[in-house]
């Protein structure tokens, strides 16, 4: 790993980088009141940051504010949280780039951010998702998956553009989500992104239909398993 940190109370991690290591780029457990702040993971062979272990449960438990950091082609998923315990965790301005390389492979149901059974409620303003390949045009365009939420506590997003190689958002039905009206989804190759809104609005102003099971243009608190796919070319469209 670049930085591994284990049981730290009050940590500041400000303008770190963790760039080409063969695991994680940032390995962190149990960060009990911890800020982190402007910080990159770039190019590592696993997650670009990999939150997880016990964060506890108790009164003086506690978790992390993270501020402006941002990833770049990762090997894997971007942004990889199974941390378990009950402190909230929150992230502002997270700009994640080309992961899930995966050996210039791609695929692999790799996501720029997944949380995979992280009991963590998790709160996340303004999440940006951008697609590519290697710097001189190798490899396959990633990450496949934009967010990827299974079996997680709480996970509330709000004001994002996801634009994933093939698929913007994948939940299931034992996760809690709650997407805000500013989320847009967008798939497709970068010179010509397909996008279209994908919280309760349309571009007009407009409340979408909502449905008692899931949908991708749904404010509520989503029930049921799903999977949106690559958005339609007409931007009022709306995905079932």
């Amino acid at each position: 790993h670049g930085f591994s940190f284990n049981v730290m109370t009050d940590i500041t991690m400000f303008d770190c980088q963790s760039i080409g290591n063969h695991a994680n780029g940032f390995q962190l457990r149990n960060l009990a009141n911890s800020q982190m702040t402007l910080c990159r993971a770039e190019w590592n062979g696993n997650f670009g940051y990999n939150f997880t272990g016990d964060w506890g449960n108790s009164a003086g438990a506690g978790a992390l504010v993270a501020n402006g950091c941002s990833t770049d082609r990762n090997g894997f998923d971007g942004l990889h949280m199974d941390a378990t315990g009950t402190p909230p965790i929150v992230f502002n301005g997270l700009m994640l780039r080309r992961d899930g390389r995966n050996n210039g492979a791609g695929g692999g149901g790799y996501a720029a951010l997944a949380s995979i059974g992280c009991t963590l409620p998790t709160v996340v303003n303004g999440l940006t998702v951008f697609p590519g390949n290697d710097d001189a045009g190798a490899g396959t365009n990633s990450p496949e998956v934009g967010v990827k939420i299974q079996t997680a506590t709480l996970f509330a997003l709000d004001s994002a553009y996801l634009h994933a190689a093939v698929t913007p958002v994948v939940r299931d039905a034992a996760s809690k989500v709650q997407f805000g009206p500013s989320v847009v989804l967008a798939t497709g190759p970068t010179t010509a992104p397909v996008i279209q809104p994908g919280g309760q609005w349309d571009w007009n102003g407009t409340a979408k239909a909502t449905k008692a099971t899931a949908t991708a243009n749904a404010l509520e608190t989503w029930v049921g398993a799903e999977t949106f796919p690559a958005p339609s070319q007409s931007s009022q469209s709306t995905s079932t």
